[in-house]
């Protein structure tokens, strides 16, 4: 029985590091696509925000990401804002989830994304985001 129990556990961590280099690559792929002068910075922030999550095993507390992510930040005016909407975005692309529990918010990486979007999906969704200023799940009228 241990060596079957040692036999799943092990698929089970390489499945998870397959899903999680299937996902980057997707990542890479379609978001430097999306590179321009006035996108560069922007997707490169998302680009690093991703890494930092697939790089962390389950959820992480909103607060201790945006602590994490101070330096690639440190450049917006409103940094807090800036994480907030990138976050928002790459919920909005399904690559992300957000919950709250409590009076907390978590936000984890969405393993399942690349076999659940498709190119032109991904692009069309881009397309009709809003443009900047929205704030999502911690906008002041967020729950309203």
């Amino acid at each position: 029985m241990h060596e079957g129990f040692c036999r799943s556990l092990l698929t089970e961590l390489i499945r998870n590091e397959v899903s999680r280099q299937i996902f980057r690559n997707l990542m890479h792929e379609l978001f430097t696509r999306l590179e321009n002068t006035r996108k560069r910075v922007i997707v490169k922030r998302q680009l690093i925000l991703l890494e930092r999550l697939l790089n962390t095993d389950g959820k992480v507390e909103f607060i201790q990401l945006s602590d994490s992510l101070r330096d690639t930040y440190a450049t917006r005016k409103l940094p807090q804002r800036a994480i907030v909407r990138d976050i928002n975005r790459l919920q909005a692309l399904g690559a992300l989830r957000v919950e709250k529990k409590d009076e907390h918010y978590y936000v984890s990486i969405r393993l399942e994304w690349p076999s659940m979007i498709t190119e032109n999906e991904f692009f069309n969704k881009i397309a009709a985001m809003p443009k900047s200023k929205t704030y999502g799940f911690l906008s002041p009228d967020e729950g309203q």
